[in-house]
């Protein structure tokens, strides 16, 4: 995992450089459990539970764009006012949402990654059920395949006043 917390705040393994944090209790944002840092010469830096963690929420892994896009979307988000929070936890459907807008309560899905229709209908429907929208942004990877129709047909979306809509994300330019 690219996340972890300590003392309540979120902590980007890309971005850890100060050794008295890598020290400290680092914890996992679903299960609470410690985790430790790690970084090496053919791995990103990221965080890993302990062998005997039973955390299943957590474990994804996910690529340096995804993480990079997800922390873009949230401080951009928050510089104009709009309330935030990375790595929403859901366990009532077992799922963790991207980004959560609190005040519009929807979910910011941003995609980098294959997943097959029946996962994000599933997906999209949990979200619902706990009166949440979604919003699936999509990654470089899938706006490159844009040229085949079909692979990203599943997340085109209808609104009587727009029509069907996908929403792609290209070259997301941060100032870290």
């Amino acid at each position: 995992m690219l996340i972890a917390m300590m003392n309540d705040q979120l902590i980007n393994a890309g971005e850890l450089t100060d050794k008295s944090i890598i020290d400290k209790a680092l914890v996992c944002p679903c299960c609470h459990e410690q985790v430790i840092f790690k970084n090496g010469k053919y791995r990103i830096p990221h965080f890993s539970h302990k062998r005997s963690s039973l955390c299943s929420h957590f474990s994804e892994n996910e690529s340096q764009a995804h993480l990079t896009g997800k922390l873009a979307f949230q401080r951009q988000l928050e510089e104009i006012g709009e309330p935030a929070v990375l790595e929403y936890n859901l366990p009532a459907i077992e799922q963790r949402a991207d980004v959560f807008l609190t005040s519009k309560k929807t979910i910011l899905e941003y995609q980098c990654s294959p997943i097959s229709y029946q996962d994000m209908a599933r997906r999209t429907a949990n979200y619902r059920q706990l009166g949440m929208d979604v919003l699936w942004i999509l990654g470089d990877r899938h706006l490159n395949a844009a040229k085949r129709l079909d692979s990203v047909a599943k997340f085109a979306r209808f609104h009587s006043q727009l029509g069907f809509f996908i929403v792609p994300v290209c070259k997301i330019k941060l100032e870290i």
